[in-house]
C-alpha cells in the first residue's frame, strides 16, 4: 500500500510538470508569433549614432521666427537641419517660406490687421533612429479664417541623415501600397459614418492623396496625414497604418 501511495504521488508530480511545461512552451510560442507578426519588430530599438553638428541643439531647430498680426497664431521661421543633409531641403523649405511671406495682405480693420496669408507649420517626431518632419500648409482669409491646403512629410535615418522614401518606409512596416491605400480608404469611410455633423467626400479625399504623406510618430507607429474634404471646413486627419 505504501509503495502504491508513492507511485501515485510520483505520477501526479510528473503530470503536473508536463502540464506546467506545456503551458510555458505554449506561451513562448505565442509570444514569438506575435513578435514575428508585429510591424514593430521592424522598427525595434537600435543604438543611435549622434550625427548632430551642434551637440547642444536638436536634430532640427528653427531661427528667425516672426509672428504676424496681433491675435493670430501665424508665423514664419527658417528651418535648420543640424546634420549633414544632402538633398538641400533646408534651402528649398526656407525659399518657400520667403514666397509664403509675400502672400500676406494687411488691412487695418481685419483680425490682427491681416486679411489674407499663406503659411505653413512644422511638426517633428523622433522615434529610435527615425526622424520625421511633417510640413502642413494653410491659408488664412477674413471670410473663412484658416483653411488647410496640403501636407508634406520627410523621414530621415538619424544614424546617417539619409532620407527614407515611402517605399522603404512601407517596407519597414511590412505594408505594401495596396494595403496602404485600402486601409486609408477604410478609415475615411468609417469616419464619414461617424461624423454625422458633416458630409465627408470620401472619393475627393482619396483622389487628393496622390503622394501619401507618411511619417513615423513618437511611439513608432506609421501614420499618413490626410486632408479630409467635406461640406463645411476641411481638416487634417492622421491615419495610423501600423
Amino acid at each position: 500500500m505504501e509503495n502504491n501511495k508513492y507511485k501515485i504521488i510520483f505520477v501526479f508530480i510528473i503530470f503536473v510538470v508536463i502540464i506546467i511545461g506545456g503551458f510555458i512552451l505554449t506561451q513562448i510560442s505565442i509570444k514569438e508569433k506575435n513578435e514575428k507578426d508585429s510591424p514593430q519588430k521592424m522598427v525595434q530599438k537600435e543604438e543611435v549614432t549622434d550625427i548632430r553638428i551642434d551637440k547642444t541643439k536638436d536634430f532640427i531647430y528653427f531661427t528667425n521666427e516672426t509672428l504676424i498680426g496681433d491675435n493670430l497664431d501665424i508665423g514664419y521661421k527658417d528651418i535648420v537641419f543640424n546634420f549633414k543633409e544632402d538633398s538641400n531641403l533646408a534651402n528649398t523649405l526656407n525659399d518657400e517660406t520667403i514666397n509664403l511671406k509675400e502672400t500676406v495682405k494687411k488691412q487695418g480693420n481685419e483680425l490682427g490687421g491681416i486679411s489674407y496669408a499663406e503659411y505653413k507649420t512644422y511638426e517633428i517626431y523622433e522615434y529610435d533612429n527615425y526622424l520625421s518632419l511633417v510640413v502642413s500648409y494653410y491659408k488664412y482669409d477674413k471670410e473663412s479664417l484658416v483653411i488647410p491646403i496640403n501636407s508634406k512629410t520627410y523621414n530621415f535615418n538619424k544614424n546617417n541623415g539619409f532620407i527614407i522614401n515611402n517605399n522603404d518606409l512601407l517596407g519597414l512596416f511590412q505594408i505594401d501600397e495596396t494595403k496602404m491605400v485600402n486601409n486609408t480608404k477604410k478609415y475615411i469611410e468609417g469616419l464619414a459614418l461617424l461624423r454625422t455633423d458633416i458630409k465627408i467626400d470620401v472619393n475627393q479625399t482619396m483622389n487628393l492623396l496622390k503622394e501619401y504623406p507618411l511619417y513615423i510618430n513618437k511611439i513608432g507607429k506609421l501614420n499618413v496625414r490626410v486632408l479630409v474634404k467635406n461640406d463645411q471646413n476641411d481638416y487634417n486627419e492622421d491615419v495610423v497604418l501600423s
